[in-house]
């Protein structure tokens, strides 16, 4: 997931809180299970001194499948998801982002052709 699909589920007011939420990530660990999904756990320090066990899934493309957290605002499984969650997708986001397109490449393969 990128940082746009991630304000998506989110909302922006809830994408807004996560960013700053991303420094109390205290641990964090990426495990890939044997169909290719990605589970993201972490515990994250909440904003009364609580921390907060945090998990999410992600396909193999990135793409989400679930997430939760046993924080008040994700207790009762509705509604959307909590900044700690959103401050975990955050932090994966950038860890795993992709690689620059290198143009240099085609660019000379084209002069090449072209001449």
């Amino acid at each position: 997931m990128d940082a746009d699909e991630i304000r998506t589920l989110l909302g922006e007011n809830i994408f807004e809180r996560a960013k700053k939420y991303r420094k109390r990530i205290q641990q964090s660990t990426c495990t890939v299970n044997e169909d290719g999904v990605r589970h993201l756990s972490a515990v994250v320090q909440g904003k009364g001194g609580s921390y907060y066990y945090t998990q999410a899934w992600l396909r193999e493309n990135g793409s989400f499948v679930s997430a939760s957290c046993n924080c008040p605002y994700n207790e009762n499984g509705e509604g959307t998801y909590c900044k700690h969650i959103g401050a975990l997708l955050l932090e994966d986001a950038e860890q795993n982002a992709p690689a620059p397109v290198s143009y240099t490449h085609l660019r000379a393969h084209e002069t090449r052709s072209n001449l």
